[in-house]
């Protein structure tokens, strides 16, 4: 019904540098076929962080507080299922680094109160909170030292509203976490798997699926740059 992309549409945007238009024409022009009979749902990933550059190219429904300078965010509805996607350029990404900007976490806050009786809350997001990769982990050189920041802002956020399912990109690597409970402690954060699921397996055409069910966990689905 849409195409869902987590960032990294094109490959030499990164922020301060002069936008490759070449590279938007591969990424729009190439699949126009396809692309032409499908909305798409973007986030910005740090590669089109340009001023700009991201916004430019996409006709969102964003709100007021979104400057629209490194990428974009917004939310919509789709049947039972609730999308909130966020813009995880817009922090500082170097050491000192800082969170998310204060009118974006509040615009979040108020956007999961208000779909919390949603059946379905999913989320869009470029970096990730939790994968195996390097980025999430910094570990490697990719000093991303915003997304430990990031997490502490968002995960606890996550578990209090009920989002089912994060979709995640940055790292370049397809990984899927257990069910996540996070939970602030004054100054500490606390991550745990969810105690309570279960795990069972369904037959499809003959091939058995693992299935989960029982969450209060959110899982965090990093989509190996598709």
């Amino acid at each position: 019904s849409f195409i869902a992309l987590t960032g990294d549409i094109v490959n030499h945007d990164w922020a301060g540098s002069t936008p490759t238009l070449q590279q938007w024409k591969w990424a729009f022009d190439t699949p126009y076929a396809t692309l032409k009979n499908f909305p798409v749902a973007p986030v910005a990933g740090n590669h089109e962080a340009a001023s700009h550059d991201f916004s430019s190219r996409f006709a969102l429904d964003t709100p007021r507080s979104d400057s629209g300078i490194t990428g974009n965010y917004y939310s919509f509805d789709y049947g039972p299922a609730h999308f909130t996607a966020i813009n995880t350029n817009d922090t500082t990404k170097t050491d000192p680094a800082t969170g998310l900007g204060a009118d974006q976490l509040a615009w979040v806050k108020a956007d999961l109160e208000t779909s919390k009786t949603k059946k379905w809350k999913i989320v869009l997001m470029h970096k990730g909170l939790f994968d195996a990769g390097a980025h999430c982990s910094n570990v490697a050189g990719d000093n991303d030292y915003d997304i430990p920041l990031i997490r502490q802002q968002l995960a606890p956020l996550f578990t209090q509203y009920g989002v089912d399912l994060v979709l995640q990109g940055h790292d370049h690597l397809y990984s899927r976490s257990y069910p996540t409970i996070a939970k602030q402690d004054g100054s500490a954060y606390r991550y745990t798997i969810d105690p309570g699921y279960s795990q069972y397996t369904q037959t499809l055409d003959g091939n058995p699926i693992e299935m989960l069910q029982n969450l209060t966990g959110t899982l965090y689905l990093t989509t190996g740059t598709a």
